[in-house]
């Protein structure tokens, strides 16, 4: 049998069910969540979604707000950030406010899916980002000259980063995700100083080389990611 991992066990109490297929007692809910709000946002609903961890839902909505014909986002989605032939002024035609929306909703339908340990869907999902290419390609990449394109300045940081992260999931050799985030650190440093926005980018690569460090057990260069962020905490908050 499929052993249970600890979210799947807190799942299945809340929900009062047993984890024992030999149980035939049913027993009440013990958790029963409040009807979505219906007179909130779309974004709004799916952030209530990921409070209560119900991520095929969320990746549902996610999905449904980047790629439905009637969605606002799926414009973005399709003919600006899949596009490697992107037009130069795309910025233009992007607010700051629709831009901070579409990134949120890209990347928790991106953490649906690993939280969901769908790994296959998310690396097909993240090839299809022809716009990140230029961070995530390799000696070894057989991807075609997108991965030579220097991406438009309007992708935020923290999706090259998320994307970059995911290769120690959806690919076998690991040390993809920190060669990645690495080009993507020295993208970064390229552009100090600067605004405060991009001394926190840094602070969240250098977290995230943290985190993926931690996992491949190089405790030495995950310490020295520690150390590095130190500083950045102070000037980020100042």
């Amino acid at each position: 049998s499929t052993q249970m991992t600890q979210d799947d066990m807190a799942d299945a109490f809340l929900r009062g069910s047993s984890s024992s297929s030999e149980s035939t007692v049913v027993t009440n809910p013990l958790l029963r969540p409040l009807p979505l709000p219906t007179t909130e946002t779309d974004l709004e609903r799916i952030r209530v979604l990921v409070e209560r961890r119900a991520w095929g839902d969320v990746l549902s909505m996610t999905s449904s707000l980047l790629k439905g014909a009637t969605s606002h986002y799926a414009p973005i989605y399709n003919n600006l950030f899949l596009n490697p032939n992107h037009p130069s002024d795309a910025a233009t035609l992007l607010n700051a406010q629709q831009l901070q929306e579409f990134v949120e909703i890209l990347l928790l339908q991106g953490h649906a899916w690993m939280q969901m340990r769908r790994y296959k869907e998310l690396a097909t999902e993240v090839q299809q980002w022809s716009n990140c290419q230029y961070y995530l390609s390799s000696s070894d990449n057989n991807n075609n000259n997108q991965s030579s394109q220097q991406p438009p300045s309007w992708i935020p940081w923290a999706v090259h980063i998320f994307a970059a992260a995911t290769l120690q999931y959806t690919r076998g050799d690991k040390e993809l995700a920190t060669t990645a985030l690495w080009k993507i650190r020295a993208a970064i440093q390229q552009q100090l100083p600067g605004a405060p926005a991009v001394v926190l980018d840094l602070l969240h690569v250098e977290h995230t080389l943290f985190n993926v460090f931690s996992a491949q057990g190089e405790w030495r260069m995950a310490l020295e990611a520690l150390e590095r962020m130190a500083p950045l905490l102070k000037e980020g908050t100042d």
